[in-house]
């Protein structure tokens, strides 16, 4: 210390490797997407239906009740990344913001409702990232308040 002219050493306590681990960060990422997607998968109203129809999608594997289930928890899924996406973009500045809703309007102007399956897949993505990145923050800041004890040099041998 520069005051007190006191040694200290930094000690890792048991928690810090796992609050260091990336694959911890995974799975803890992994289980949350996976909770929201079969809270989605709960939902009583069939908007998996009026999605299938929107974007076009004719097929006989939509009609099994697990595609349909697991169809309605992504959709929640998509749902909260794309608001999440909205919200980091509303507050990028002006420019950056008009450019990229110009380019949203041109795609699905000249798609169709089609192109909304595209916008599902980047809405599941983007909500990965987020849990992610969220998720790598909570571990940093707990590695902070849990991962290091600081111990005086006559502590250290105690």
């Amino acid at each position: 210390c520069d005051q007190c002219f006191t040694t200290y050493r930094v000690r890792a306590t048991s928690a810090a490797p796992y609050l260091r681990s990336s694959a911890l960060a995974h799975v803890i990422s992994l289980l949350s997407v996976a909770f929201l997607v079969l809270l989605g998968a709960l939902v009583p109203f069939g908007v998996e239906l009026h999605f299938f129809r929107l974007v076009q999608l004719h097929s006989t594997w939509t009609r099994a009740w697990w595609v349909r289930r697991a169809s309605r928890g992504l959709l929640l899924t998509a749902a909260a990344g794309l608001y999440l996406h909205f919200q980091v973009l509303l507050r990028q500045d002006r420019l950056s913001r008009d450019a990229c809703l110009r380019c949203l309007a041109i795609s699905v102007a000249a798609n169709g409702p089609r192109i909304f399956r595209l916008f599902a897949v980047a809405g599941v993505l983007h909500y990965v990232g987020f849990t992610y990145y969220s998720v790598r923050v909570h571990m940093k800041r707990a590695m902070l308040q849990y991962g290091e004890v600081l111990c005086a040099a006559t502590d250290w041998d105690s």
